[in-house]
């Protein structure tokens, strides 16, 4: 289990970082919250979080960051505020994409974890009867730019049409996506889906606003993707996921491989494998049972190079419980460490979940 976890991490890693060390990206979330560090105390942070990078290379870093801010620190001025609009990220561009309508592009490369977009909903409700009421109360501006998204259900009211077509969840601790009000955003729903996404939404319910983040490393011209199904059914399920539910046959690169070709049948083993190691760890009680099952889903959602933080993160959590109730503080504190990675990707290294999964890494080696 040890070594199949670490070849996961190894390949995960691989997968969702770029050419640029994980400490660059570290470094650049630390310059963003305290924008006048120097590089000895930058270095010192990087050190004191296990990042073992020379002194030297931090202070070439600062220096170039400082002397070319809009080239070699990307990211660095990519806070919450100028990342509420897709129109106005120095990141981002809104393109009309053939066959997909408008789509959202990375203008520089983006790297795994970064904050894409933060954005408040135009409006919220799970009552579809109030969706005419809200969008009277909404400002001529805002009314007109929502009557520019998409809408895939024609037969319906236009408004109507248009919150089915885009809205997205926006549940509360605890509740499911699918009791959840769902909230329609300007922004956000610009953003196409692939089934192999290179970014992921999540709302952040106490205060009212969804987020964004890259779930792998995006590079400059590559269209930023989101996920609107569980993408690990077959082709031909996703497909009448998409009609039944969006009005549209999916186009990504994954669906987009000829039928019958080797790269379709594999694609379609491996989602079908997917499902059903996933339908056996729903019934496995024995600790030592479920743990094979998630290291097989681990090393499946790696072959099939499907990057999915929280699936990932929640597959870790899990495994964490099995280890510790095997009396296995070794794998224990490996899947905490995977988990905490993980979330910290899709909700950033401040939210409860990667604090959790830290704290529970360094208590695991105390497990008997």
């Amino acid at each position: 289990a040890a070594q199949t976890l670490e070849q996961y991490r190894r390949c995960l890693s691989k997968a969702m970082t770029s050419s640029e060390g994980p400490w660059l990206t570290h470094a650049r979330e630390l310059l963003t919250k305290s924008p006048d560090l120097g590089y000895r105390a930058l270095h010192s942070k990087l050190q004191q979080e296990g990042f073992n990078v020379a002194l030297n290379k931090v202070q070439k870093f600062l220096t170039q960051c400082r002397s070319e801010p809009g080239e070699s620190c990307k990211d660095l001025r990519e806070t919450e505020e100028t990342t509420k609009a897709a129109s106005k990220s120095p990141s981002l561009e809104c393109v009309d994409i053939p066959g997909k309508g408008i789509g959202v592009l990375a203008k520089q490369e983006i790297p795994a974890g970064t904050l894409v977009m933060l954005e408040k909903p135009v409006l919220q409700t799970r009552d579809e009867n109030r969706i005419e009421f809200l969008m009277n109360e909404l400002s001529d501006d805002v009314k007109a730019e929502v009557m520019k998204l998409h809408n895939d259900f024609s037969d319906e009211p236009t408004t109507i049409g248009i919150f089915h077509t885009n809205s997205m969840a926006c549940p509360s601790a605890g509740n499911s996506d699918f009791d959840a009000p769902r909230g329609l955003f300007l922004n956000m729903s610009r953003f196409n889906h692939s089934c192999s996404p290179n970014a992921m939404q999540s709302w952040i319910a106490d205060r009212g606003e969804m987020q964004l983040r890259a779930v792998r490393s995006i590079s400059k011209g590559e269209e930023i993707c989101i996920c609107y199904i569980d993408p690990s059914s077959a082709w031909e399920q996703r497909q009448q996921d998409f009609k039944e539910n969006f009005g549209f046959l999916c186009r990504c690169p994954v669906c987009s491989a000829p039928s019958g070709s080797e790269e379709r049948i594999s694609s379609d083993r491996n989602r079908a494998q997917m499902q059903s190691l996933r339908e056996k760890l729903a019934t496995t009680q024995d600790p030592a049972h479920c743990l094979r099952i998630i290291d097989q889903l681990l090393v499946v959602y790696t072959k099939e190079g499907l990057v999915m933080p929280i699936v990932t993160a929640q597959l870790a959590g899990h495994a964490f419980n099995m280890a510790a109730a095997a009396g296995r503080p070794g794998d224990a504190k490996s899947y905490a460490q995977l988990a905490a990675e993980s979330y910290e990707v899709i909700f950033g290294k401040d939210h409860q979940k990667t604090r959790e999964f830290k704290q529970l890494a360094n208590r695991a080696r105390n497990l008997r």
